[in-house]
């Protein structure tokens, strides 16, 4: 059991990361403040949602490790199938060719989270 925990923890870390480099390349190449432009000021209330969802990979870090069988396989398969569905949606507001391939990345990540999760069941 803790060869799962460890693998699924290192996978959601893979995850993150892949989401803090899409937005440092975004920071980068300018992206940003088109993004910014577009959608004008945010509310608190939608950067606290964005906040909640971005934080979703590193508290599911933590609760891989934490939480016990059958509850931690099912909840990984859950919130990793909801990444997938939020990379989904998102991938034709990509403005580059990087931020394509890093949805895609994510999604990757997410099936095999999904997948390795699924499995423990």
């Amino acid at each position: 059991m803790e060869d799962e925990q460890i693998i699924l923890s290192g996978l959601w870390v893979a995850i993150m990361l892949s989401y803090f480099l899409g937005d440092i390349m975004r920071f980068f190449s300018g992206d940003f403040k088109e993004e910014a432009k577009e959608y004008g000021k945010m509310s608190q209330k939608m950067l606290f949602a964005m906040t909640l969802v971005m934080l979703l990979p590193i508290m599911m870090l933590v609760l891989s490790l934490i939480l016990v069988y059958p509850v931690n396989p099912w909840l990984n398969v859950i919130v990793a199938i909801f990444f997938t569905l939020f990379n989904l949606m998102n991938i034709p507001s990509a403005r580059s060719a990087y931020d394509r391939f890093l949805f895609i990345v994510g999604i990757g990540f997410d099936i095999i989270v999904a997948w390795y999760a699924w499995n423990w069941i």
